[in-house]
Parts: structure tokens; C-alpha cells; sequence
């Protein structure tokens, strides 16, 4: 969510414990431009913070599939349209298991 915002550097980290990419610059390294990370998987990548970055903070506050796309517009033609799939898209992406 704080790359998506525009955080970069010492406060893209701050206050945040972190598994492998530890430091601001793995981070930043890893979602780049987008061109590894899209919740939706459009090509080329343009994730957003203000479809994205809902998608994932619902993830992480747990909200159930049936939920997770309400009040969203799902981009056309995407491979990740349905909120089952979003879900397995992310956590191949992130290594996590929402």
C-alpha cells in the first residue's frame, strides 16, 4: 500500500517488520514500475492505489471473497477478473496465503 502511495525510501519501511526484502530498496526494486506486481495482471502493469491497493488492504483485513471486488470496476479482458483468482494472484506474487 505505501509503494502504491507514493512512499519511497526510509519511509516506505518505517515501522514495518520485513521478511526477505528488508530494506527499502528490495522493496522498491521488486514493484519497480509495476512490471512484477498487479493485482488485476493487466499487461503491460499499471497497478493503482485506488484499485490495487483496496484489492490488498481488504486481503489483509481479511475480507471474504464475496466481498473483496464490491464497488470495483474490474479492468476488461484481464486474466485475474474474479476474486478467487485475484486472490491466487497475489499470493503467488507476494509469497503469502490470503
Amino acid at each position: 500500500m505505501r509503494y502504491l502511495l507514493g512512499f519511497r525510501g526510509d519511509a516506505l519501511v518505517a515501522g514495518v517488520a520485513l521478511g526477505t526484502r528488508d530494506t527499502a530498496a528490495k522493496v522498491e526494486d521488486f514493484f519497480g514500475s509495476g512490471s512484477q506486481f498487479d493485482v488485476f495482471g493487466r499487461s503491460p502493469p499499471a497497478p493503482v492505489a485506488t484499485a490495487d491497493g483496496l484489492v490488498l488492504t481488504r486481503l489483509m483485513l481479511g475480507t471474504s471473497d464475496a466481498a473483496l471486488l464490491n464497488g470495483l470496476q474490474v479492468p476488461v479482458g484481464v486474466p485475474y477478473a474474479t476474486a478467487s483468482s485475484i486472490r491466487a494472484n497475489v499470493n503467488v506474487q507476494c509469497g503469502t496465503s490470503y
